[in-house]
C-alpha cells in the first residue's frame, strides 16, 4: 500500500516568503495575491498573521514593512524579537517583475495537496475502523471531492461578441420561463421575478419585527409548496423550536398551544393534515454554529447529495468569522463577502438574515432605512436584494394597520424598490400574502402572543 505523503512534507517556504515580499514592498501586488490565496493557505502559521497584517494596514491606507511590523506590535501578533527581524528580512525576498502571481499559486496548490492530503488520511483511517457507519464514511468521500474542487478556476473569457447569439438566445425565454424561486408572498414575487440563482438576499429588521420569520416562511414555501431542496442554519433558535414555528404556521395552529402541549382536539385535527406534506419536505435544519467556511463545505455536501435550491442563515451577524480581524466591522464584512461567495459557488440564492441598528427606535419615524444595517455597510454592498421588515404596531399598538407589516425592498440590484404589505399573523408564526394564503380569507389578523 503506497503511504499517504504526510502534509507538512507538502509545502514550499520560499514561495510563500516571496508572495509576502513582494506584497510588503510592491502595494498593486497585494490585490493580486489576495484573489489567489488566504492566510490559512500558508505553511508557516507567522506567515499566515503576517499575510493578515497586510491586508488589515492595506485596507486602513497604509503600506509597507514597517506599518505592518508597528501593526502587528499593537495587536499582539509578533511574538519575540526573532518574529520582528524575520519580518524585516522578509523584504529581501523580493521576486522578478511579473512573477508574484506565478508564487501565489504554488502556495495555493500546496494548500489544497495539504488540505487533500489531511481528508484522505481521515478517510483511509475511517476505512479501517470496524464497525463504522457507511454514511461517514460516505461523508468523508465528499470531504476530499470537496477538497480537490475548492481551487478550481474558471480562466475562459468570452468577448461579448460572442455572447450575442446565447444572450439573444437567454432574452427571447425570460417572459415565459420561471427562473426565480417564489418565496410565497406574491407581491413580492411580483415585484422582484422571485429568488434568483448566485443571489444574496438580505431580510433585515429590529428584534422583535419576524424577520426570522419571514426567513422560515420562505423556506416552508420552497420546500413544501415548491418541491424545492432548503438549508437553513439557525445561529439563534434550535432545531426544536424551527420545528416549533414551522409546524404552527403550516398547521395553523397557536404557537402558544404547541409550546406549551395544550393542544385541542381541532388542533390535533390540523396537525395530522400538515405533517403529511412536511414528513415529504426537504427541509434541512441546522442549529449548530458553523462558521462560513463550514456552512460552504456543509451547502456543498448537500447539493452534491440531494441537490440545493436555497440557503438560509440566521442570522448574519452571530456567525463567528473563520478567524478574527481586529474589528468585528472586518469580521462581518468578510463574512457577508463569503456568503455572496457562496451563492454564485452554489449558483442557488443566498438568504442572509440580519440585525439592523438602534437608529431607526430613536427616530420619530421608525421605518427602518438602508442605512440602519448594523456594523457594516459591506452588507449593503454585497447584498443583490434588500429586504427592511418593518410592524408599525410594534410601536403603536392601536395603529389602524395592526396586525400588517411591510417588507421595504430598500435594494433591488437588479430592479424597482417598493414596500409590500403582508398580513402578520404572529400566533401561528407566520407571515402571509394580504389578499389569500392557500384558499383562507385573511380579513382578522393575529397578534403576537
Amino acid at each position: 500500500m503506497n503511504k499517504i505523503l504526510a502534509p507538512s512534507a507538502v509545502q514550499d517556504v520560499n514561495a510563500e516568503r516571496v508572495v509576502l515580499a513582494a506584497m510588503l514592498v510592491i502595494p498593486d501586488e497585494i490585490a493580486t495575491v489576495a484573489s489567489e490565496i488566504t492566510a490559512n493557505d500558508f505553511f508557516l502559521p507567522l506567515h499566515g498573521k503576517i499575510f493578515d497584517a497586510i491586508l488589515d494596514t492595506h485596507a486602513d491606507g497604509q503600506v509597507g514593512a514597517v506599518l505592518v511590523h508597528r501593526h502587528m506590535i499593537n495587536t499582539g501578533q509578533l511574538r519575540n524579537s526573532e518574529d520582528s527581524a524575520y519580518l524585516a528580512e522578509l523584504i529581501q525576498h523580493v521576486p522578478i517583475s511579473g512573477q508574484t502571481i506565478t508564487y501565489a499559486r504554488i502556495v495555493a496548490d500546496l494548500a489544497q495537496r495539504r488540505e487533500i492530503g489531511i481528508k484522505s488520511e481521515r478517510l483511509t483511517n475511517a476505512i479501517r475502523e470496524p464497525g463504522i457507519n457507511l454514511e461517514r464514511i460516505a461523508n468523508l468521500v465528499n470531504d476530499v471531492s470537496q477538497a480537490t474542487q475548492t481551487r478550481t478556476r474558471d480562466t475562459e473569457a468570452i468577448s461579448i461578441g460572442e455572447m450575442i447569439d446565447p444572450g439573444l438566445a437567454d432574452i427571447e425565454t425570460r417572459k415565459t420561463r420561471n427562473t426565480g424561486i417564489k418565496t410565497g408572498f406574491a407581491d413580492l414575487d411580483k415585484l422582484t421575478g422571485g429568488l434568483r440563482p448566485g443571489q444574496l438576499i438580505v431580510i433585515a429588521g429590529r428584534p422583535g419585527m419576524g424577520k426570522s420569520t419571514i426567513a422560515l416562511d420562505i423556506a416552508r414555501h420552497v420546500a413544501i409548496h415548491s418541491n424545492r431542496v432548503v438549508e437553513f442554519c439557525s445561529y439563534e433558535m434550535s432545531n426544536q423550536e424551527l420545528f416549533d414555528r414551522a409546524l404552527s404556521a403550516q398547521a395553523q395552529v397557536p404557537l402558544q398551544h404547541i409550546r406549551t402541549g395544550d393542544l385541542t382536539e381541532d388542533d390535533w385535527i390540523r396537525i395530522g393534515r400538515a405533517i403529511g406534506p412536511m414528513s415529504e419536505a426537504r427541509l434541512f435544519m441546522r442549529d449548530k454554529t458553523l462558521t462560513i467556511k463550514e456552512i460552504h463545505d456543509r451547502c456543498a455536501g448537500r447539493r452534491k447529495s440531494h441537490g440545493l435550491d436555497l440557503v438560509i442563515v440566521d442570522y448574519l451577524q452571530l456567525i463567528p468569522a473563520d478567524k478574527r480581524s481586529s474589528s468585528r466591522e472586518q469580521d462581518v464584512a468578510g463574512i457577508s463577502r463569503a456568503l455572496k461567495a457562496l451563492a454564485r459557488d452554489l449558483n442557488a440564492p443566498v438568504i442572509a438574515v440580519a440585525q439592523l441598528n438602534r437608529k431607526a427606535a430613536d427616530r420619530i419615524d421608525k421605518r427602518p432605512q438602508l442605512n440602519d444595517l448594523r456594523e457594516s455597510g459591506a452588507i449593503e454592498n454585497d447584498a443583490d436584494l434588500v429586504i427592511l421588515v418593518h410592524r408599525e404596531d410594534y410601536y403603536e399598538p392601536e395603529t389602524p394597520r395592526s396586525g400588517e407589516a411591510d417588507l421595504i425592498v430598500a435594494k433591488h440590484r437588479n430592479g424597482p424598490t417598493d414596500t409590500v404589505v403582508v398580513a402578520a399573523q404572529l400566533h401561528y408564526a407566520r407571515f402571509c400574502s394580504m389578499a389569500v394564503d392557500g384558499g383562507s380569507s385573511l380579513a382578522t389578523y393575529g397578534r403576537a402572543a
